[in-house]
């Protein structure tokens, strides 16, 4: 008991205790198997990509442009510089 004589509600008596049966463990093994096989289903469907947006269409086409003007090799750079333009 606290002392306030309340007891706290984590604390779980031995005659308040349930036990669990038999049927809830086969349930939850039974919804377990089940999302498994969801799982599984997802897995075997082909995966769609998402379309390209209007900047990495413009980024696609323009790169080879840039890395033609300048003479920078990096990757970070000429995103940087076509992202300004």
């Amino acid at each position: 008991l606290h002392t306030t004589g309340i007891p706290h509600p984590a604390i779980v008596t031995p005659n308040v205790k349930q036990e669990s049966s038999h049927s809830d463990i086969g349930s939850l093994n039974s919804s377990k198997h089940q999302d498994a096989k969801k799982e599984e289903e997802k897995k075997k469907q082909p995966h769609i990509k998402k379309p390209l947006n209007a900047f990495m269409l413009y980024m696609k086409e323009m790169r080879a442009k840039v890395v033609a003007e300048c003479t920078l090799k990096e990757s970070a750079a000429i995103n940087q510089i076509l992202g300004r333009r």
